[in-house]
């Protein structure tokens, strides 16, 4: 692999420290009597990583040996907990329904590593010398909806559907470590909203949806002498060096915006339904995309937000073509977008002053179109064969700059066959994706890779018990590629070779 111009070496096809193990549980109980219904829903998830240590940190070659055992985890590693509450809860008058939906969140993620430091005046200041980055992000969400069904409405106008509602979420992000990655947050935001639906005939139907967000961001400073230090020392003007060593600005905005959709599904014939929308988005500023200044060693590069982002915005049309008889299923989604105001991470092309950082990214808002198309298909085939096949398109432009977005995925053609019978399902299956040429400048293209698979799976009840055993073979011909969206593609580590799956499920 290439990180940083550093060519390092992978050890017996392995990226060493990669493994990981995870434990979850999850809890749920449901009761309904008479117009009252409610759930509750509890998950506990804990989850332990290995990060590859070359690219963790500063590159090294003695970080890459491997010490004999390919399941253990050693530092740099990730210990990710995350816990959520939630209930819904529902109750029904008359023609009318009322719900309400309360979740509570808490993620906490910390990353160890021997303490380092890319700035020789830098001090370990922390107890826990180990601990990188620590951050525990919280979250509260109401939302509460009335819902009315108008079935004898007397009046054509009236919907035969109408519901109101409004949302309510509190988002408090703090941090520890001796490492910066993103700054301690808190976010607020409420909503209003209303959808209605009237049926044109039998088989038709028109939707709309209003809706209004508010949303405020308090984002705190945070600056580091050690960095100043060290670019002046480099011969940076004070100007440029405190520009650097502020990785977060004191941000204090608000924002608002309205956002709508017009919808409609009706047959076109016997074998023919139509889905269409139109609508406008909006979507608020994250805290990275705001205020981030700093290397994120997770993608290996240097990112900047922006301070005076605006909100995104963009007018979007999409449209379902489904045709449908006894032996073929066949859909085509094609869609357009314009962006007044979109929001995405561009390489700058100028490398970063700070040390191992390589190039800059910054988040820009900019004049966009993006359109694409998706086909999937079902085609029964004589001899219990069924044929599945699925493509995806899209094509973007900066409209400011004319240029590519970064980070757009390729076209792809994925076709699987697949036989059944008395319990025995088989298949094979091949992916087509072509060359990405149509990057950003500053980024890299990816070539094109056929992939090859293949799986067996059987079902057998025994008593009340349903069981399936299934084994699978992906990249059958252990082909060497690149995924042109992955985080791992800056540093030229290929996606993983042939892989072999055993799953047994039961279900009771």
């Amino acid at each position: 692999i290439v990180y940083m111009s550093v060519r390092l070496p992978v050890y017996n096809n392995r990226l060493i420290n990669t493994a990981g193990h995870e434990n979850n549980l999850t809890l749920f109980a449901s009761t309904a009597r008479g117009k009252y219904s409610g759930n509750i829903l509890a998950t506990e998830s804990y989850a332990v990583s290995g990060f590859y240590a070359a690219a963790h940190g500063i590159p090294n070659v003695s970080s890459v040996i491997p010490d004999g055992n390919n399941r253990n985890v050693r530092t740099p590693y990730s210990e990710v907990n995350h816990f959520r509450l939630q209930t819904h809860q529902q109750l029904s008058v008359g023609s009318s329904i009322f719900s309400a939906d309360v979740a509570y969140q808490q993620n906490n993620r910390r990353e160890y590593s021997p303490f380092h430091t890319h700035y020789p005046t830098q001090e370990n200041a922390y107890s826990q010398s180990n601990l990188e980055t620590e951050m525990v992000l919280r979250n509260l969400f109401l939302d509460i909806r009335g819902r009315r069904y108008l079935l004898d409405k007397g009046n054509q106008f009236v919907p035969d559907e109408f519901s109101v509602g409004a949302s309510l979420s509190f988002t408090q992000n703090d941090i520890g470590g001796y490492s910066f990655l993103l700054p301690r947050y808190c976010r607020q935001t409420a909503a209003m909203y209303a959808t209605a639906e009237w049926a044109i005939g039998q088989a038709s139907f028109v939707s709309a949806a209003l809706r209004y967000d508010v949303g405020h961001i308090d984002i705190d400073s945070h600056y580091d002498e050690n960095v100043y230090n060290y670019l002046t020392s480099a011969g940076y003007s004070t100007d440029e060096a405190v520009r650097y060593a502020t990785l977060s600005e004191h941000i204090d905005r608000t924002f608002g915006n309205t956002s709508f959709a017009i919808g409609y599904v009706g047959r076109l014939g016997q074998y023919i339904r139509l889905h269409a929308n139109v609508g406008r988005s909006f979507r608020l500023p994250g805290a990275n995309e705001l205020a981030m200044n700093g290397v994120h060693h997770g993608t290996f590069r240097h990112e900047q937000g922006s301070a005076d982002l605006r909100s995104e915005s963009g007018l979007q049309i999409d449209c379902m073509l489904e045709y449908e008889n006894r032996h073929v299923l066949l859909s085509l989604s094609p869609f357009a977008c314009h962006y007044n105001n979109y929001i995405y991470l561009c390489p700058s092309g100028q490398w970063s002053p700070l040390p191992d950082a390589g190039q800059t990214y910054k988040y820009v808002g900019a004049r966009v179109v993006m359109a694409g198309c998706e086909l999937d298909a079902d085609i029964d085939l004589p001899a219990n064969l069924v044929l599945h096949l699925m493509a995806d398109y899209i094509r973007n432009k900066n409209r400011d700059s004319k240029t590519a977005l970064s980070y757009s995925p390729p076209p792809r053609i994925q076709t699987r066959l697949t036989h059944v019978i008395k319990g025995f399902r088989t298949y094979a299956e091949c992916l087509l994706t072509a060359r990405q040429t149509h990057i950003a400048v500053g980024e890299k293209q990816t070539d094109g890779y056929t992939l090859l698979g293949a799986g067996i799976s059987y079902n057998k009840a025994l008593g009340k018990t349903r069981n399936t055993i299934s084994f699978a073979i992906e990249n059958l011909t252990g082909r060497r590629y690149f995924n042109h969206l992955s985080y791992y593609r800056q540093i030229e580590v290929p996606e993983p070779d042939r892989n072999i799956t055993l799953t047994l499920k039961t279900n009771f």
